[in-house]
């Protein structure tokens, strides 16, 4: 199986009363993994209040909310991933001359 890349979790969460990103754990070790481990960092995912609760409720519609810093950089990843996998993915064309040859 092919690594597509990292994702580093929990990267820092936004403060509810002034924006500002706060370091809960310690900064750039995802970018720093996947330097050494010569992978592509796909995403740096921050904590967000308002996704917490409503994924514990069942409802992750909040990733659709493009003013969240969450679901712009999840979104970025999941583009991220599709580019990757188009890359990586042999078309139905080079499956069928496989199995010609």
């Amino acid at each position: 199986m092919e690594i597509l890349g990292l994702v580093e979790n929990m990267s820092g969460l936004k403060c509810p009363y002034c924006g500002k990103i706060i370091d809960v754990f310690k900064t750039r070790g995802g970018k720093e993994t996947a330097k050494k481990e010569n992978l592509k960092l796909l995403a740096t995912l921050p904590l967000e209040l308002e996704v917490v609760k409503e994924g514990d409720a069942g409802d992750i519609s909040l990733l659709d909310n493009k003013e969240l810093l969450i679901a712009r950089e999840f979104n970025k990843m999941v583009d991220e991933i599709v580019k990757l996998t188009k890359l990586t993915t042999p078309s139905m064309h080079d499956n069928e001359r496989r199995r010609v040859l």
